[in-house]
């Protein structure tokens, strides 16, 4: 049913004047992925956060879909960084993710770990609550985390990848 309603949307933006690139999403059945894949460039492809479902079951999802379509510019919604092995491997054109904005959402910080991977950690309960009334620690805490994440962009950005593939500016 969702199915059908996000393509009842994408024909009412359109009709209303607006070029909203069309999203499918994992679970869905997948003569709807085939019917934007024909009729538009760009597809993004969602539904891929908060389910239980493995790296492996994602890098099978995007090769097949990129093998599948490969004329079209894919571009993976909110994976996340542990999402990166989805787009080493496939031919995606972009991804976005929100994990900068877990530190208000969850009191996290984003941190490089010794293999200078980065990950998110679970700020102190101190910390946490000092986060609600201490306006710098809030700020300090964002600018770092922001810059872990720039410094992951830039690892992506250096990947020996094809030259097509590009990350959009982070944040969602």
């Amino acid at each position: 049913l969702s199915a059908i309603i996000t393509l009842e949307n994408q024909f009412i933006m359109e009709q209303n004047g607006l070029r909203p690139i069309p999203i499918w999403h994992d679970g869905e059945p997948e003569e709807y992925l085939d019917y934007y894949c024909r009729n538009y460039e760009w597809i993004a492809i969602g539904g891929l956060v908060g389910r239980l479902k493995s790296k492996e079951y994602y890098r099978k999802l995007v090769n097949r879909i990129t093998q599948i379509y490969p004329g079209n510019k894919i571009h993976l919604l909110g994976i996340g960084i542990t999402g990166i092995e989805a787009f080493k491997q496939g031919k995606i054109y972009s991804v976005d993710f929100s994990t900068w904005s877990s530190i208000a959402r969850y009191g996290n910080i984003i941190v490089a770990d010794s293999k200078q991977l980065i990950r998110e950690a679970r700020l102190s309960e101190d910390d946490r609550e000092r986060l609600r009334y201490d306006q710098q620690f809030q700020i300090d805490i964002t600018r770092q985390s922001i810059k872990n994440i720039q410094s992951f962009e830039e690892t992506v950005t250096n990947m020996n990848i094809d030259t097509y593939q590009h990350i959009l500016r982070l944040g969602n």
